[in-house]
């Protein structure tokens, strides 16, 4: 696959795409990199593709994918958001001492 060619994917599936993987991870971040990674993983597939439909259906289906496996990683279910750090006030003072 070519550069022109996958700006014309990213173009003509980027919504559909980023909207998929938001349904699944609730994240816009975490729906931005999804995003990338599956149009990194187009742009390095090594077959080819009948239609705009068939690339379309394995986009999503990569999305899909994608998204589950974020949400299953430990990495994912261990972290929490920054804001509830915030919001506890907590401080240890035995840390720092």
């Amino acid at each position: 696959m070519d550069a022109g060619e996958l700006e014309r994917y990213i173009s003509l599936f980027r919504h559909s795409v980023w909207k998929c993987a938001f349904c699944h991870v609730k994240n816009c971040s975490d729906a931005d990199d999804i995003t990338q990674d599956v149009f990194l993983k187009l742009y390095t597939y090594p077959q080819s593709f009948s239609c705009d439909e068939h690339v379309k259906a394995w986009l999503l289906r990569c999305t899909v994918n994608l998204s589950i496996d974020l949400l299953r990683s430990s990495w994912h279910r261990l972290s929490r958001p920054l804001s509830d750090a915030f919001e506890r006030g907590y401080y240890d003072e035995g840390l720092y001492d």
